[in-house]
């Protein structure tokens, strides 16, 4: 019997941490997401920041549950056990050499085949992950110049008669229920709806976007060469693991620490409250203005922010004790009086413009700001909370176009406030623009970072928050058009072709 390791003490080694502090953080993992010693040690978890440990965690638990959800289909379908299951798999790429685990085996109902049909099917595996490996490379030429689209044309087309051919009734149901989020009126159009779904799989094979990406860009518009000028979201991933140490992102991710880190660029007060200890600053706070601001410890999209109106509270502990209650952890900060050129577009919301900003050594850019706009009764403005986005003229700082939300519906005005996007003016915005540079650099071990800044009522450009994993979706979407080449040809991109 194989000796059992002791993963706490591998992750000490690693680290250079004592096994007490290292044995009580793996067991605050685990409680919290489930995840094992082992999987801790081998995803290497112990490398990241403490909030991002927590969602790694929590990434790497969704994808063990969908895995299962994929055996347990199989299981279903062919009454045979995991183990079983495994097995078939492994006899499949040992004999046939392919690259297969359980996802495809699963999605395209490989467990269906028998004889010359698994013979023929897996010949056309093969051959499509051939053609994927062959593009990639094409198109990585092409960023190059040595080649053009038309070079790959044979290939391309090849590559979508194959997905056509593979593709199970099941998945196109699945897909065409995708399609009916974004566009109801291909699917009913049977020949267009099978056409939509072979392009949305051949599109998330060979360039990794996945349905909902396909969906709020409206890919099924765009040909190849289009859709490879946007940015996806495993390529942000992998971006920003190369730009920013993992090890430094709760300097923004832990919202009082960047706020310790930046406070000069806020403009108001915050405090932290994690215990009754922490009740005088949290009375203090309340003294300063009618409403404060609420917000869990560690979150994203604005979900668990709200605004609380003191005048409603005339037991203040009261208050104090049912947020502790609520939230556990939380930061409460002075509410931002928004200027009115900005309060105009909602006025429930503060409406923000997100800056994303580069920084190595003496270089220090901004690239395609956006300004975050909330729905009537919202507070927050996040396009993940029901928010519009609309892009904003880097030069001008003028919106172009129209908005759009999380789900790529497009806007071109603001369904309450009836305040039309294209050619709205953002307010002093040069003093946006050198407040976004000033910012740039601020954070060690971070060079990409997502900026949420908002104009207040006395003519300042304050920072609400920092972001260490900034999407790239809202630029896209608002401005129809992707931001690749800016990655390849600022930060010298180049794709990993794993999809």
């Amino acid at each position: 019997m194989a000796e059992k390791k002791d993963y706490v003490q591998l992750v000490c080694e690693a680290a250079g941490s004592s096994y007490e502090t290292t044995k009580k953080e793996m067991g605050r993992i685990r409680e919290l997401s489930g995840i094992t010693y082992r999987e801790y040690y081998i995803y290497k978890l112990y490398k990241l920041s403490e909030t991002q440990r927590s969602i790694e965690a929590r990434r790497i638990v969704l994808r063990k549950e969908h895995r299962k959800e994929r055996y347990d289909k199989v299981s279903a379908a062919t009454n045979l056990s995991e183990k079983q299951i495994r097995e078939n798999i492994r006899v499949i790429n040992q004999e046939y050499g392919v690259k297969m685990n359980i996802i495809p085996y699963q999605k395209y109902e490989i467990y269906g085949y028998e004889g010359e049909a698994l013979e023929e099917f897996l010949a056309l595996f093969a051959e499509r992950n051939r053609l994927k490996d062959q593009l990639s490379e094409c198109f990585n030429k092409i960023d190059n110049k040595e080649l053009t689209y038309a070079d790959t044309a044979a290939d391309l087309e090849r590559f979508y008669d194959i997905i056509e051919k593979i593709m199970p009734e099941s998945l196109f149901a699945e897909l065409k229920q995708q399609i009916g989020h974004f566009c109801p009126e291909i699917t009913e159009n049977s020949a267009m709806a099978r056409k939509v779904a072979v392009d949305m799989e051949a599109t998330r094979v060979l360039l990794g976007f996945t349905a909902e990406e396909y969906g709020t860009l409206h890919f099924e518009h765009k040909s190849i060469e289009e859709k490879r000028n946007f940015f996806s979201e495993k390529e942000r991933f992998e971006v920003i693991n190369k730009l920013n140490d993992q090890s430094k992102t709760d300097l923004l991710d832990d919202k009082y620490e960047a706020y310790r880190l930046l406070g000069k660029y806020y403009g108001r007060r915050m405090i932290k409250v994690s215990s009754e200890d922490d009740y005088k600053n949290f009375r203090s706070i309340c003294r300063r203005g009618s409403k404060i601001v609420v917000k869990p410890f560690s979150g994203t999209m604005g979900k668990g922010i709200k605004s609380v109106d003191i005048r409603w509270w005339t037991d203040i502990r009261k208050l104090f004790k049912n947020l502790l209650h609520e939230y556990n952890v939380f930061i409460v900060e002075e509410l931002i009086r928004a200027h009115s050129s900005l309060k105009a577009l909602n006025p429930d919301s503060v409406n923000t413009v997100r800056i994303l900003t580069y920084a190595d050594g003496d270089k220090k850019l901004i690239h395609d700001p956006t300004i975050k706009i909330g729905q009537k009764g919202s507070f927050v403005d996040n396009a993940g909370s029901g928010g519009i986005l609309a892009y904003v003229d880097m030069k001008t700082g003028r919106i172009l176009g129209d908005g759009c939300d999380g789900k790529g519906a497009r806007y071109k005005e603001h369904p309450h406030t009836g305040i039309r996007f294209d050619g709205y003016q953002m307010p002093d915005w040069n003093k946006a623009v050198r407040l976004g540079l000033e910012l740039a650099d601020k954070v060690p071990g971070l060079k990409y970072i997502g900026w949420d800044i908002t104009y207040t009522e006395d003519g300042k450009w304050i920072v609400v928050e920092g972001n260490s994993r900034p999407q790239v979706y809202g630029p896209q979407c608002a401005a129809g058009a992707g931001i690749r080449k800016y990655f390849i040809e600022t930060i010298g991109y180049r794709p990993d072709n794993n999809n």
